[in-house]
């Protein structure tokens, strides 16, 4: 079987508990960015195609991902989009979470997917010291600026000493600016030292992104909660890392709207400061 993992970390976080069940049945490789190999390295899954792929599962929603793999007899993805069209097994989007659309891809095979996102995460592999009251600040993100929180500079402050921001891969130059120049910076980091640094923090605050999906994941492999996740234009229900403690800014009539830009001001992306620091205790 060859597995398409999606192009955003977040999705493909979201996509563990899938590729997880698969590998339980089938001989998986799986194809995609190149994080997929640290992300997935603990399923047990190949990272190289062999050619000789029967089924091809498409977690990646796109026509051009459906067109890679049309010379597999049988093709399962989702029907949206014209991409339906090559596809053997079109599924309608059950929704409402991005990993009900995936247990959905598997359930044609007759897979059941069972439990939320985790990830092993080895505290050796923290590339920076940081301690059991530090807090560890994700602000960074590829997504649009509505995901943003602009919040994360007076939060920065508010913690001092205790806060540590990470960013990963294209990162630096957005976080730079978003956090107090004494602010401890660091990265960008791989999959494997964000899920360490992540188990090692005293909490986590971050947005609906990528890295705060990974480190709820690698903070549930050894039984840890306190991930905070700051809401701007999307939506928990959608999107957001479950398990997590939600906050919110202003939700207008529009929300959530996953623009990329926002006509409006972006009332959303002001959640309360106070509110999140409270909440860290």
């Amino acid at each position: 079987m060859l597995v398409r993992a999606p192009d955003h970390l977040g999705d493909g976080v979201q996509a563990l508990p899938a590729v997880a069940a698969l590998t339980q049945h089938y001989s998986v490789a799986i194809a995609g960015p190149a994080w997929r190999r640290d992300l997935y390295a603990h399923t047990g899954a190949a990272f190289d195609a062999t050619g000789g792929e029967e089924i091809a599962v498409l977690f990646k929603p796109s026509f051009k991902a459906a067109w890679a793999v049309r010379g597999i007899p049988r093709r399962i993805g989702l029907s949206t989009g014209h991409r339906g069209l090559l596809l053997t097994d079109a599924v309608t989007p059950p929704g409402p979470h991005r990993s009900d659309d995936y247990a959905a891809i598997c359930a044609v095979l007759g897979v059941e997917v069972e439990g939320l996102p985790t990830l092993p995460a080895d505290p050796a592999r923290a590339p920076i010291a940081i301690g059991p009251d530090d807090v560890l600040l994700l602000p960074g993100t590829r997504s649009a600026e509505t995901v943003r929180w602009r919040g994360f500079r007076a939060l920065a402050t508010a913690l001092g000493e205790r806060a540590v921001v990470v960013v990963g891969p294209g990162d630096l130059p957005d976080v730079a600016d978003t956090v107090p120049a004494t602010t401890r910076l660091a990265g960008p980091f791989d999959v494997p030292q964000i899920a360490a640094l992540a188990i090692r923090a005293r909490a986590v605050v971050g947005i609906d992104s990528g890295l705060t999906h990974l480190a709820a994941a690698a903070r549930r492999s050894v039984g840890l909660e306190d991930v905070h996740v700051v809401y701007g234009s999307t939506d928990a229900l959608h999107t957001g890392p479950p398990g997590t403690l939600e906050h919110h800014g202003t939700r207008p009539a529009c929300w959530p709207c996953y623009r990329k830009h926002c006509p409006y001001g972006g009332p959303c992306l002001d959640a309360d400061v106070d509110e999140v620091l409270g909440a860290l205790g």
